[in-house]
């Protein structure tokens, strides 16, 4: 036998016994390109489905970022807001007024909805978390009860009963897009920047602040935190997120209504947050799906299949699923992960079998 055979032997038997990637090293290499490949395909979907499909994903999206404001809110204080859907309306009427009564862009009439929202928010959260979390439910829903009567009364600054009709914009002729793929395309930009924002809120100084509230507010108070001033904060900025994702939601959908923003789009609001998981950017997105798709397609069955729709959801959520489909997902995902591994490392501790 030659040297260049042993050599080319030894070479393939160093080569089939070099050890191959670790899973670990795997699942972190797939773990930074999903993110990626995620959005790609997010931007690829408007020009994939019918215009129809993209305006009820629009709606999924701007909904989606008053999920993530209710997260905020419930998922890391714990407390309860009855009344976001209301605050959803105040951006919406702001945006719509501004537009139509005014003439100035829509952008301006978001942005001038949002600040409102957050003056609104103040008002409603000051005396309300001075009490309790409690009282604060107790004042969002008697807000959201008398909104749309607000509404209706409101003159020529709501359009009283027949709202304002704004009509929706076109999409930008330089872009070559129809409407609802600009529309999606914008929600799915701003909805990116505002899960990232709210990301970087939480996992900074300001969510370790909330974290100790959240857990002991005496402990909370005893090394310097303010739990009540925390909590307005967190309130005032969840219901500037809130009216932001109404201005938005307004321009999509066009003519102001009082009627849709009666008290049970709150409740949906909430429904929605408790069916995805209260502190998840993506369990946002799946309860916002489920409150915009649902009534869509069980819409032969009238309202009243739809709120029963709503009822059963939230009572498996509550009972199988307690941190929301989001995260019994990730639960069952990461169960699967470890029963993998370990089946991985049993076979590798087998003894080979010899091959002579």
């Amino acid at each position: 036998m030659t040297d260049t055979t042993v050599r080319a032997r030894a070479g393939t038997r160093e080569g089939l016994g070099a050890p191959a990637a670790s899973p670990s090293k795997r699942s972190t290499s797939i773990g930074r390109w999903a993110p990626v490949v995620v959005i790609v395909l997010a931007i690829l979907i408007p020009f994939v489905f019918d215009d129809y499909t993209n305006y009820l994903l629009s709606l999924v999206l701007s909904t989606g970022i008053a999920v993530l404001s209710l997260n905020l809110l419930t998922g890391y204080t714990g407390l309860i807001s009855i009344g976001h859907g209301a605050l959803m309306g105040i951006g919406g009427y702001a945006t719509a007024s501004m537009f139509v009564n005014l003439g100035l862009p829509w952008p301006i009439g978001i942005v001038a909805g949002t600040l409102l929202c957050g003056i609104v928010g103040f008002i409603l959260g000051l005396p309300s978390l001075r009490l309790s979390g409690l009282f604060l439910a107790l004042v969002t829903l008697g807000f959201a009860i008398v909104f749309p009567a607000i509404l209706k009364r409101g003159g020529e600054a709501t359009g009283g009963i027949s709202g304002i009709p704004l009509v929706t914009p076109s999409a930008p002729a330089w872009t070559g897009l129809t409407s609802p793929q600009w529309y999606y395309l914008v929600s799915l930009v701003l909805f990116v920047l505002v899960a990232l924002g709210m990301r970087g809120v939480v996992r900074g100084r300001i969510g370790r602040a909330l974290d100790a509230v959240h857990r002991d507010e005496l402990m909370a108070a005893a090394v310097g935190i303010s739990p009540g001033r925390l909590k307005l904060k967190i309130f005032v900025l969840s219901s500037m997120l809130a009216g932001f994702a109404g201005g938005i939601h307004q321009v999509i959908i066009g003519p102001a209504l009082p009627d849709a923003y009666v008290v049970t789009f709150s409740i949906s609001l909430l429904t929605a947050a408790v069916v995805g998981g209260v502190r998840s950017i993506t369990g946002a997105l799946i309860g916002a799906a489920f409150i915009v798709l649902v009534p869509d397609i069980a819409s032969q069955l009238g309202d009243r299949g739809v709120q029963l729709i709503y009822a059963v959801a939230l009572m498996v959520v509550i009972y199988l699923f307690p941190v929301g489909v989001y995260g019994a997902v990730v639960a069952i995902v990461r169960r699967i992960g470890i029963a993998l591994r370990r089946r991985r490392q049993a076979e590798a501790g087998k003894p080979q079998p010899s091959s002579d």
